[in-house]
């Protein structure tokens, strides 16, 4: 059901190939297993961050097209992705029509606590065809 929502709620339909997914979780929580059972079921590349604090340095080192993790790192990864554009355009990649993505594919932002994204920050992703949703806890 997990896999399903997803799909839907991302802009863009469904993508061809897997996804390749940054996440930073804990699986003694339903958020975490939620995720990996999604990442699990539809054969997601996935690099696993321990450390929140770092998610947003390996998101960029990796270029995925989907991160997950607590609303506090994502909130530092809009900031830095917002550095980066300040400083150097090329990190936004078109290769499809519509709006640039983050690091060339960059298409949804999974919030795995209770935390939430200022809302600025969700209009800033969504202006560049990024999706936010949470995984429920139920």
């Amino acid at each position: 059901r997990a896999a399903a929502d997803v799909a839907a709620a991302v802009p863009g339909g469904r993508r061809q190939g897997r996804e390749i997914a940054v996440a930073s979780f804990d699986l003694r929580t339903a958020s975490g297993r939620t995720f990996l059972a999604w990442a699990l079921a539809t054969g997601s590349a996935l690099l696993l961050e321990p450390d929140p604090r770092a998610l947003p340095g390996s998101a960029a080192w990796a270029r995925p097209t989907l991160v997950a993790g607590p609303a506090r790192s994502l909130v530092e990864l809009g900031q830095q992705v917002r550095r980066l554009g300040e400083r150097d355009r090329r990190w936004l990649h078109r290769r499809r029509p519509g709006p640039r993505l983050p690091f060339g594919r960059l298409r949804l932002l999974l919030i795995l606590d209770d935390g939430r994204l200022p809302v600025d920050d969700v209009a800033f992703w969504a202006g560049r065809g990024v999706a936010v949703l949470r995984i429920d806890r139920a």
